[in-house]
């Protein structure tokens, strides 16, 4: 049975941080201050942290290709392991239509990543 694609990105999470890493991480990213301050201060345990964490992300839209790409700068050995919990996170790629998403394109800027199932590839896509 395959873990949801919250379960997967909690355990990858748990496998690539403890405590004050994931917090340095974090602060590190856009929006990252907001985000600590959504976090509990006292002690708790990592996968409470990370459960926590991924919660405030996600209602921040915070979880994005963006996210994605940081975590496999940070852990390149891992790139592939995260890459694909990236995929699982952003399952349907969505379609550009506009010319602003074009240009977005054009910069080398994307919204996530997933595994093309075809060609085995990871691949980038836009939102509209």
């Amino acid at each position: 049975m395959n873990p949801t694609p919250t379960a997967a990105l909690s355990e990858l999470l748990v496998s690539l941080f403890d405590s004050e890493e994931l917090r340095i991480f974090l602060a590190a990213q856009e929006g990252g201050p907001d985000v600590l301050t959504r976090l509990p201060d006292g002690p708790v345990s990592l996968r409470e942290l990370v459960f926590r964490a991924i919660t405030v992300l996600e209602r921040h839209g915070r979880i994005d290709g963006g996210f994605f790409d940081a975590l496999a700068n940070s852990f390149p050995r891992r790139r592939d392991a995260i890459l694909l919990v990236g995929e699982r996170w952003h399952r349907s790629p969505a379609v550009m239509t506009s010319a602003a998403s074009s240009a977005r394109a054009a910069s080398g800027a994307h919204d996530g990543i997933f595994v093309d199932e075809q060609s085995g590839c990871i691949r980038t896509f836009f939102s509209a």
